[in-house]
């Protein structure tokens, strides 16, 4: 009978230690950053769709990693390309570095921006350093120099406005153009 009371003891023992040391290896759970309900995340390989009404697609943002920080911070993601089809053609837009707000409408694009329209008869390159996005009305910004490329000529000014459903694109300040050769490198 002492046996029977000995295993019994040794098994709830070694019970309890294997899930102490099971908890030990276990990754730290999620922190609640804030009383808000909101917490600090990152993901790999991001594909974020946004859909009208209808489940058209709209917008696609892609980015090989998305970090948040939790409430009140925006997402940052990191070599973003968003894109999203227009009629009989598309745009794509890139940065090295975003950020989007916390209802993924509004994003901040930093570092070497350039918008291209795609398949389109004229194509359109929009280069700057810094411009906003407004994912619903698909309207691009900028304070900062903006150089516009299309076949056989390039404008560069300070500021810009644009939509690019409409595939216009208005420059503020400083408004240059110079006609060049068609598939001409840029400067």
């Amino acid at each position: 009978m002492r046996r029977r009371w000995l295993i019994v003891l040794i098994a709830i023992v070694l019970l309890v230690i294997s899930r102490l040391i099971w908890q030990q290896l276990q990754p730290e759970s999620v922190q609640q950053t804030s009383d808000s309900g909101r917490f600090a995340y990152r993901i790999e390989d991001l594909v974020l769709t946004i859909l009208d009404p209808d489940g058209t697609e709209q917008v696609t943002i892609r980015s090989p990693l998305l970090v948040d920080g939790g409430a009140g911070q925006p997402s940052e993601l990191f070599a973003p390309v968003v894109t999203a089809p227009r009629g009989g053609g598309s745009w794509r837009l890139t940065a090295r570095k975003a950020l989007i707000d916390r209802h993924n409408e509004h994003v901040t694009l930093l570092d070497d921006v350039v918008l291209q329209s795609l398949n389109l008869p004229k194509p359109v390159r929009v280069e700057t350093t810094a411009a906003e996005l407004d994912l619903q009305a698909k309207a691009l910004s900028s304070e900062e120099i903006v150089t516009i490329t299309q076949s056989g000529m390039r404008l560069l000014g300070r500021g810009l406005s644009g939509n690019l459903e409409q595939q216009t694109y208005v420059l503020h300040d400083d408004v240059q153009a110079r006609f060049i050769e068609r598939d001409a490198p840029a400067d």
